[in-house]
């Protein structure tokens, strides 16, 4: 679910019923997360269907 069509899809639903404060706090929150898990070592696969992964720099589930 680490995939920004997810976020999308989530956004457009949320228009589509009129709560258009709710898909932009749904974009703005998601789209940050994504951000965030895009910044570990680990990565994320953004564009999900294709393989290539986003990866940083920071280390997770270290002690620090």
């Amino acid at each position: 679910m680490h995939s920004i069509f997810f976020s999308i899809l989530l956004f457009l639903i949320f228009i589509f019923l009129s709560q258009k404060e709710i898909a932009l706090g749904i974009l703005v929150g998601y789209g940050s997360h994504l951000f965030l898990d895009s910044l570990t070592r680990e990565g994320i696969q953004l564009l999900y269907p294709l393989s290539f992964r986003f990866r940083g720099f920071l280390k997770t589930n270290g002690l620090f």
